[in-house]
């Protein structure tokens, strides 16, 4: 599995509930590590945490959550098939007939991935195996190994398309393995700072999977990708609402209609206008390619970025990422490596973003307790 799949797959797995996350700072009450529910979420407010006392507490909900998400997102699932004759070993045989996600690879990997594997996977529908055991197993995790569970009946008429985002209302998640040891630009783990950025980002921007228009009319998709250019619209992997590829009548149609919208509604005022989306695999590869033209942007033109505690350097990223030039904020810049803190959060303050926003990056500022630098 290449690193960018690798990548793809722990994000998916932290935004759906298979895997814990961190906070960087925590209210009072709060628990240190919490999982994501995405059950009934189509906005960033839907989306509720759930407290767990430690890294490998299990998830209290994951059934339903599992239950829920093979409803709204068959395709992320198949059926394990062996050939049925003496050879296939005893590992996949005992996985025949059951029930795999493609972003939670079992030890050894999907059918066919293992040597010399002659196994496949079976498209999953949900109208013939709405009852039947879902099998999860997520390596270094033991208390995922073999989770089972009977799912409940599928609504067939069930056309939902949850946008999978972070609880707007409460803190940012971090990475919880991340050491800052870096000695020059070529040492940062952009992996890392990649993975401890995606849940705030998401957080900041939610996740809208259909075309809507954002605050200064332009058309927007995702976690706050501008898609107003034409030819980049055009060129989306759009999907129609049977999950099929969108034949480009359709999207030039929903272009044009998206286009002659007013600008200032919610993004779900524009829903009901769309008839195509963006896959979850899609928006995650979107932005994970945005953080890393971002952070390369940055490391390019801020020497010192790798210097900088986490915090800060995730600081610089929010502003690269909503702004497209974080080097317009210089009089942040100049506190930061002077190391004022009230002065920081004075300069970091955007009139155009909202209040929670600004609110966050000053807790997260004042959160910081790595000034060694």
């Amino acid at each position: 599995m290449s690193k960018r799949n690798e990548l793809r797959d722990d994000i998916y797995q932290r935004m759906h509930g298979f895997k814990t996350v961190k906070r960087g700072y925590r209210k009072d009450g709060q628990s240190k590590w919490y999982y994501i529910d995405p059950r009934g979420a189509h906005s960033v407010e839907d989306m509720k945490e759930i407290d767990v006392p430690s890294e490998n507490a299990p998830n209290p909900k994951l059934n339903d959550i599992l239950a829920d998400d093979m409803q709204k997102n068959p395709q992320d699932y198949y059926i394990w098939r062996t050939v049925g004759d003496d050879k296939v070993r005893s590992a996949h045989a005992e996985r025949e007939g059951e029930i795999f996600n493609w972003h939670v690879p079992p030890t050894g990997g999907h059918p066919g991935e293992d040597y010399n594997c002659r196994c496949w996977a079976e498209p999953y529908e949900p109208e013939r195996y709405a009852d039947k055991p879902m099998i999860i197993d997520v390596s270094g995790l033991d208390m995922f190994k073999e989770l089972q569970k009977t799912l409940k009946p599928v609504d067939l008429n069930n056309k939902n398309f949850p946008q999978y985002a972070a609880n707007d209302k409460t803190n940012v998640a971090t990475d919880a393995g991340y050491e800052r040891k870096p000695s020059s630009n070529n040492d940062l783990n952009v992996d890392t700072i990649i993975l401890r950025n995606v849940p705030q980002i998401i957080k900041e921007e939610g996740i809208v999977d259909y075309p809507y228009k954002d605050t200064k009319g332009y058309i927007t998709v995702g976690a706050g990708l501008n898609v107003d250019d034409y030819e980049v619209f055009c060129d989306m992997p759009w999907l129609d609402y049977n999950n099929k590829p969108a034949q480009f009548a359709e999207i030039h149609k929903n272009y044009e209609k998206i286009q002659s919208l007013p600008k200032g509604k919610l993004p779900i005022f524009y829903k009901k206008y769309s008839s195509i989306h963006l896959s979850s695999e899609t928006i995650s590869d979107k932005v994970i390619k945005h953080l890393e033209k971002d952070i390369e942007f940055i490391k390019d033109n801020i020497p010192e970025f790798y210097k900088y505690p986490p915090i800060i350097q995730d600081v610089f990223i929010d502003f690269q990422y909503n702004t497209g030039n974080c080097l317009q904020f210089v009089r942040f810049r100049k506190w930061v490596n002077a190391k004022n803190l009230d002065k920081m959060i004075e300069e970091s303050f955007r009139p155009d973003v909202g209040k929670s926003r600004n609110d966050s990056i000053a807790a997260r500022l004042r959160s910081n307790k790595d000034w060694d630098y």
